[in-house]
């Protein structure tokens, strides 16, 4: 699958995690992406778009950002340790997310998703659709929709901080 229908989930998510950098967000839906590109550079036999892992990619992602955070934490961003857990599961979510999106993605166009690594098992949903269909669901309408709720959060965000002045 392309690269915009995880960018905009990175869009619709910023809604909903004001306290997370859209940037953060937008790069944790393509963190996959981005691990996949790097194998391919220095070891092309592994491979990062199964689903186990995915799965370790995303505890990876987790434990990470707990870290990350707890080192990085200030007063003005996050407080507690809530907070740290809440981001931590939300940048996690966004890794695999990834996943789900390619099977989807993946199964429209009748490829499938690996299981484990290049040469296990793959995982075909049963559904084939037109290709121009599928990139309208898949990549343009996660994309418009995400820029839709961003850009009205921003104005609504914009709203509020004018009347609090």
């Amino acid at each position: 699958m392309g690269v915009f229908g995880h960018i905009g989930l990175g869009f619709i998510i910023k809604r909903f995690t004001p306290q997370i950098p859209l940037w953060i967000l937008v790069v944790s839906t393509m963190f996959i992406d981005l691990l996949a590109m790097t194998f391919f550079i220095f070891a092309p036999l592994w491979t990062t778009h199964g689903l186990f892992m995915s799965l370790i990619w995303s505890i990876v992602a987790f434990f990470s950002t707990v870290f990350i955070t707890k080192y990085l934490n200030n007063k003005r961003d996050i407080n507690t340790s809530i907070d740290i857990i809440n981001t931590s599961v939300v940048i996690g979510m966004l890794v695999f997310s990834h996943w789900v999106i390619d099977l989807i993605g993946w199964s429209m166009t009748g490829n499938g998703i690996p299981l484990l690594f290049n040469d296990s098992q793959l995982l075909l949903l049963d559904f084939q659709i037109d290709l121009i269909i599928g990139l309208l669901i898949m990549e343009i309408g996660p994309m418009i929709v995400g820029l839709v709720i961003y850009i009205h959060y921003i104005r609504h965000l914009k709203k509020s901080q004018i009347n609090k002045a």
